[in-house]
């Protein structure tokens, strides 16, 4: 998986899936920098590229709303299927609509990937999550 940083693009390994909420994320090639969520490693890249170049990265106004929420992250990172760059919410939501788990864990992971919500369900959690 990967997320565009200003015009950089930085990959990470998506190593195995609890919920929305709760991942194993590994950015780079070393163990040091594994990070509990997709929300958790994008922050430490912005703030990494933040120090680096002395300035946020420019955003469109989607991507910078889309990271000041929730499970935002799923939209921001993308996998590439074919010749195409699709959001992991993508995956999640084709996955749920067919009622299988989207991701496959390794053996040792805790389990195995459950069922996550597609994203009308994510949508519907944030709005009664902020009623």
């Amino acid at each position: 998986i990967h997320i565009m940083v200003g015009d950089v693009r930085v990959d990470c390994t998506l190593k195995s899936v609890s919920s929305l909420r709760a991942q194993r994320v590994v950015w780079g090639k070393t163990a040091s920098r594994e990070f509990q969520s997709l929300d958790d490693a994008s922050r430490a890249i912005l703030a990494h590229y933040q120090r680096s170049t002395g300035k946020p990265p420019e955003w469109p106004p989607k991507t910078t709303k889309l990271l000041s929420q929730p499970d935002g992250a799923w939209h921001v990172f993308r996998f590439i299927l074919g010749t195409k760059k699709m959001p992991l919410m993508y995956a999640v939501c084709r996955a749920q609509k067919r009622g299988i788990a989207p991701f496959a864990n390794p053996p040792g992971a805790g389990g195995p990937c459950p069922l996550l919500p597609g994203r009308a369900e994510v949508a519907d959690a944030s709005a009664s999550a902020t009623a």
